[in-house]
């Protein structure tokens, strides 16, 4: 997603989880899975760095999302302390952000 149109419905949905790397916002869509990663300059002022942590993002939810059928439109905001955090911790929170939403299947 990478127009305007395509967030507002996602940032006027009730469904969310946050803890303190990232928030994801989830809502149920018609269309084939979309998503879209907002890392700020509040992050970091590198772009560098918030190019990394969109890759590492995009990479996976690449990687849930390959094999299933489901139908849902999600934003992840990547927060400041994700800066700072590893590739397990970062793909944990987001695993569990999807199983709390229930994107993914416990």
């Amino acid at each position: 997603m990478r127009l305007d149109k395509d967030f507002k419905p996602l940032f006027a949905s009730k469904h969310s989880s946050y803890d303190d790397l990232m928030g994801v916002r989830v809502i149920k869509s018609e269309n084939n899975p979309r998503f879209g990663i907002i890392v700020s300059n509040k992050v970091s002022k590198l772009a560098v760095e918030r190019n990394k942590l969109k890759r590492r993002t995009r990479a996976l939810l690449h990687r849930f999302f390959r094999a299933s059928s489901l139908k849902f439109d999600l934003v992840v905001i990547v927060l400041p302390k994700a800066k700072n955090a590893t590739f397990q911790e970062f793909s944990l929170s987001l695993q569990q952000h999807l199983r709390k939403l229930q994107v993914l299947s416990k």
